[in-house]
């Protein structure tokens, strides 16, 4: 972990002023929102600190969540100071009644959908 934060400070210090705030948020608050970027930190175009440091090298997780006044906005989350994959699945047709059947059964569950699909595949691959 030590060999990592050595490498976020050395891209850190390479990084654009927006990339470097963005980053300084998420390490004191978990996350960032578009909208924290605009009214925080006056960025007229929020997406684009993210996108400064992706470019940066500096990988982000950005998910989907809803604003104050019920709008979906983007947040960016988790810098990679750790592995990460990532699968995205889309259901079509005769697909999506397998989607709403997995989606009772998180429910049932009381897990969030994509813990419950990654509980379901562990237990499919565990030898």
């Amino acid at each position: 972990m030590d060999e990592q934060l050595e490498h976020l400070r050395s891209v850190l210090a390479r990084a654009s002023e927006r990339a470097r705030r963005l980053v300084e948020h998420i390490l004191q608050h978990g996350q960032v929102t578009t909208e924290q970027l605009r009214d925080l930190y006056g960025y007229d175009h929020p997406p684009r600190a993210a996108r400064d440091a992706k470019e940066a090298g500096i990988p982000l997780v950005s998910t989907r969540v809803k604003n104050a006044q019920g709008r979906w906005i983007a947040a960016y989350q988790h810098i990679g100071l750790r592995q990460l994959r990532r699968l995205d699945l889309v259901w079509t047709d005769a697909e999506i009644a397998v989607y709403e059947r997995l989606v009772l059964k998180a429910q049932q569950s009381n897990q969030q959908l994509p813990d419950f699909v990654k509980s379901v595949l562990q237990r499919l691959t565990e030898e």
